[in-house]
């Protein structure tokens, strides 16, 4: 808690932002549809309970997910396209907004919250820059059990992405 926080007497809220890629709008229940999400409908059930109804996603994953964590357009945060594409676009690479990763001019949420004082953790797929500078705890998380690239698992080292190898920080064949 923060010492403003303490001194007010306040109790600040714990919350959890979840991003499910290629998931509609009325995919759950809570937001009407067919499918039965038992476990979002109750954390979209609390009473201190939020849920999004005016985001706007971009085309792909890592854009969206740019969005989310800055409050800001996409191309402000260097990811108007996947890094994957703008590697391989002469029309993209280089260009101010396609860095390819979440740029320097923008402050991200857990920025944000650690300024604050909340301890912040992510876990699953980041997606918003390979190099060691642009990982999750450079940008706000104290914790983080992030796959960094799109397209990877937890089943064996970027299994799903050799042909990406060359772009990530390796050591002796292993990631560092």
């Amino acid at each position: 808690m923060s010492e403003r926080s303490a001194q007010q007497g306040t109790k600040r809220p714990n919350f959890l932002v979840i991003v499910a890629d290629d998931l509609g709008f009325s995919d759950c229940s809570c937001f009407g549809s067919e499918i039965q999400t038992p476990n979002i409908d109750s954390l979209a059930s609390e009473s201190s309970g939020l849920r999004f109804t005016s985001f706007h996603v971009a085309a792909a994953c890592s854009p969206t997910r740019s969005m989310l964590m800055t409050g800001t357009d996409h191309h402000i945060a260097g990811l108007g396209q996947l890094a994957e594409f703008t590697r391989s676009s002469a029309a993209h690479r280089g260009q101010p907004g396609h860095e390819g990763y979440l740029n320097e001019r923008v402050v991200s949420l857990p920025e944000l919250l650690t300024e604050g004082g909340y301890h912040t953790m992510m876990s699953g797929k980041w997606h918003l820059g390979l190099k060691r500078e642009h990982h999750p705890q450079k940008r706000g998380f104290a914790r983080s059990f992030a796959l960094l690239p799109g397209c990877a698992n937890h089943y064996g080292e970027f299994s799903f992405m050799p042909h990406a190898l060359h772009l990530l920080p390796m050591k002796g064949g292993r990631l560092t």
